[in-house]
């Protein structure tokens, strides 16, 4: 069997491109923002299911519903905290 040669492009690993601290930036900033719909989404989804007296447990809804929010917003602030750094 013909072993390859190290030189031979088959056997040359392939190093990713580093991204750009700007490009991370941005990226950060995009995610915090569809976070913060996310979080808009699921407070609009608690509201929607507390009117329409949908058959479910209002306390549980209620309180997987905040901390999901809580969670998010959390999660909005660090991620626009490095994009603005």
């Amino acid at each position: 069997m013909k072993q390859l040669q190290k030189n031979s492009y088959s056997y040359r690993k392939k190093h990713p491109k580093e991204i750009s601290p700007k490009v991370l930036k941005a990226i950060y900033l995009e995610m915090s923002k569809y976070s913060l719909d996310l979080s808009k989404l699921t407070f609009g989804g608690i509201i929607l299911t507390m009117i329409t007296n949908a058959d479910m447990n209002r306390i549980i809804t209620f309180a997987i519903g905040c901390i999901s929010i809580i969670v998010l917003t959390i999660i909005v602030f660090v991620l626009y905290k490095k994009g603005k750094e």
